[in-house]
């Protein structure tokens, strides 16, 4: 498996957890973010634009595993 496919997998599964866990309807975060009708509390919507981050850089850096998180940890 590539390391792209391995990170979007792996996104895509905490994705679905976070839904889960959270009583949220599985969507893309980006609908999530922008569906007025989902009532969501400040914390998921703060998770939900972190996470729209996290995707962007690992499609942005597929071959950088840490992407830019690396310079934060």
């Amino acid at each position: 498996m590539e390391l792209e496919s391995f990170k979007i997998d792996n996104l895509s599964k905490i994705l679905k957890e976070f839904c889960t866990e959270n009583k949220l309807p599985y969507l893309s975060a980006d609908d999530l973010l922008h569906d007025k009708t989902i009532i969501k509390t400040q914390q998921q919507t703060m998770w939900l634009l972190h996470y729209c981050q996290w995707w962007d850089e690992c499609i942005n850096n597929p071959h950088d595993i840490w992407g830019n998180r690396k310079k934060t940890l």
